[in-house]
């Protein structure tokens, strides 16, 4: 039995010295590789490749940003939440950045965060489509109960975003008890 032990930690220790030794991807191979799989869809795969960029280059904005952008589609939103700020940190233009963290902290409930969130990257947000900033502020609102505001930020969003705008419409006429509306 010891001589067996013996051979199967020996091969064990030749195999992980192997796979120590064996040459990682370039990183710009696996960025190519992660975007990817995010396009077709497979994030978890796509957050792998990308936590394995970070690991290896942590000062890579972009492989933050799209970490931040899997992590969100696979539901890991305090995971995202913290890649996002680290690719804001890194100098990814706000209006890449603050839209997908307000949207985290509206789906975690966490409305007069991302009131204040927007409010005070107002200026940063020029780049963003207004309809886009008007249907968070919506939600935001809506959130904290101010549905005069939320009802006015959903009806800026409804020319370039019906969809959304006119669910947003319905949850406001919803929350002031009109089940017709």
């Amino acid at each position: 039995y010891a001589w067996g032990a013996g051979v199967v930690a020996l091969a064990l220790t030749l195999w992980l010295t192997f796979l120590a030794l064996k040459p990682q991807k370039p990183i710009p191979e696996l960025m190519e590789e992660a975007k990817a799989y995010q396009a077709r869809g497979d994030n978890v795969s796509a957050s792998i490749l990308f936590k394995n960029i970070v690991d290896r280059e942590p000062q890579h904005s972009e492989a933050h940003l799209l970490l931040g952008k899997a992590y969100i589609a696979t539901g890991a939103l305090l995971d995202a939440e913290k890649q996002l700020k680290r690719a804001r940190d890194l100098g990814v233009p706000a209006a890449e950045t603050v839209p997908l963290a307000v949207q985290i902290l509206l789906d975690l409930d966490r409305h007069e965060e991302a009131l204040k969130a927007l409010g005070d990257s107002k200026l940063l947000l020029s780049k963003v489509p207004s309809e886009t900033i008007a249907l968070l502020f919506g939600r935001a609102y809506l959130g904290v109960g101010n549905t005069v505001d939320a009802r006015t930020q959903f009806n800026i969003a409804r020319t370039q975003l019906p969809g959304p705008a006119m669910a947003g419409l319905a949850r406001v006429m919803l929350q002031e008890g009109n089940t017709e509306g």
